[in-house]
């Protein structure tokens, strides 16, 4: 998923299929002006949590 502003865009990425077991989330941040971000979260079942 993209998000795009007129002074930041966001981008959330999952390196497997929601589906799949295992495999990292990935959260992009670029704000104008200012050094991208990455942050990475492990995978977790959202359903079950939930």
């Amino acid at each position: 998923m993209h998000v795009f502003g007129t002074d930041k865009w966001i981008a959330v990425r999952n390196d497997t299929h929601p589906d799949t077991l295992g495999g990292k989330v990935r959260f992009f941040e670029a704000v104008t002006g200012h050094p991208s971000q990455e942050t990475i979260f492990d995978w977790t079942d959202a359903v079950v949590d939930n």
